[in-house]
């Protein structure tokens, strides 16, 4: 799961592009998750560290997420009632 917080919009926006390159599914706005590989989790770290730069105030949080969490369903609230969503259906590997 990749959670940022960026100011810059411009930035932000370069940040959800490299996410959906990977294949991750929006969560929230600044939420993304799926499944990636090891070496490909380390190469989107690397990827959003670039495209944050040194220069524009902002965190991006990587939080792993072990296969037994993933292989449950993800429960959602949405409009007032509780949906069961399927996320992370096609790994990226």
């Amino acid at each position: 799961m990749i959670i940022y917080d960026i100011e810059d919009n411009r930035i932000r926006y370069k940040i959800a592009e490299v996410c959906k390159d990977y294949g991750l599914d929006r969560i929230q706005l600044s939420v993304f998750a799926g499944m990636l590989a090891p070496e490909k989790r380390k190469k989107l770290f690397d990827d959003l560290k670039s495209k944050l730069g040194k220069e524009t105030f902002g965190r991006i949080i990587l939080v792993p997420i072990c296969h037994k969490d993933i292989e449950k369903k993800l429960e959602i609230i949405e409009y007032g009632k509780s949906v069961k969503k399927e996320f992370f259906a096609n790994p990226s590997t």
